[in-house]
């Protein structure tokens, strides 16, 4: 065979995977974790959030994670809408008991998940008992409300074209492969289909990253816009409430999301914090 030496072979063999693991993690977190962008939509304040939009389900529109503002703040809806008592001493929350609720007022799939899990036959629990349950069932839930926003026609769903890109580069990888080692050798063609077969994964990595479709972008675009107006103009009274009448906004929830309340996120901290090491994605 003639081209490239075995020595020289051998060594791009070695060296690949130092080149291509931090180079393909630096890339997955540019794309992944970047949040979506209303680039090329007009924002204008909204005075309400949008219609079922619930605030766990615009902290993942907004940030394509489940973060602990978005837990915090669908604990607090919860509350408020009384499926769940709150129990606090010392400006922390202590216990949770689970109520009936509102009659005729419904749970989304994800909401009785989430309570199902945090009482488990139980109607009072403690915040160590609830920290737990949630460590356990946040994977889950996050997909549970996932599937809320596909439901909703917010999300796009290209898992299909993501299952072809993904076969194509192993197809690929492989012919590419067989016409390197034919011509270079061993290593060089391994070396070619990892190549081919890594830039196949992080496009299947980007395809199946949730994509927000155009109702979703729409509903994005007027969540930015409630977020620029609890931010000028309802923060101060929603932090004057917390602080002063120990009271709970209509919005609390949405401003823990956009991180306008700092209050109740500090009171179900314990809660929250389970979370901190583990971030969703």
């Amino acid at each position: 065979m003639n081209g490239v030496s075995p020595s020289v072979s051998l060594m791009l063999a070695l060296l690949a995977p130092f080149i291509l693991v931090p180079a393909g993690y630096f890339i997955w977190l540019f794309l992944m974790r970047r949040p979506p962008s209303v680039a090329g939509r007009a924002v204008a304040p909204q005075y309400e959030p949008p219609a079922n939009i619930g605030p766990a389900e615009a902290a993942v529109l907004l940030e394509r994670a489940l973060h602990p503002r978005g837990l915090t703040a669908l604990l607090l809806d919860l509350s408020l809408r009384g499926f769940v008592e709150i129990t606090e001493s010392g400006g922390q929350a202590v216990s949770f008991r689970r109520l009936e609720g509102p009659a005729g007022v419904a749970l989304a799939p994800y909401e009785r998940f989430l309570l199902d899990r945090l009482f488990a036959g139980s109607l009072t629990i403690d915040v160590r008992t609830a920290a737990a349950a949630v460590q356990r069932c946040q994977k889950e839930l996050y997909k549970l409300i996932g599937d809320s926003l596909r439901d909703k026609k917010l999300l796009a769903d290209r898992f299909l074209l993501a299952l072809i890109v993904l076969a194509g580069a192993v197809v690929g990888g492989l012919v590419l492969g067989a016409g390197a080692f034919v011509a270079a050798g061993l290593f060089a063609g391994a070396g070619v289909a990892a190549v081919a077969v890594f830039m196949g994964q992080l496009a299947y990595a980007w395809l199946i990253r949730p994509d927000l479709s155009e109702r979703g972008r729409a509903a994005l675009a007027e969540l930015e816009g409630f977020r620029m107006y609890l931010g000028a103009a309802e923060g101060n009274r929603i932090r004057w409430e917390e602080l002063e009448e120990n009271k709970v906004n209509r919005f609390t929830p949405y401003a823990i999301v956009f991180d306008v309340s700092v209050t109740w996120s500090t009171r179900l901290q314990n809660i929250t914090k389970a979370l901190l090491d583990n971030i969703l994605i």
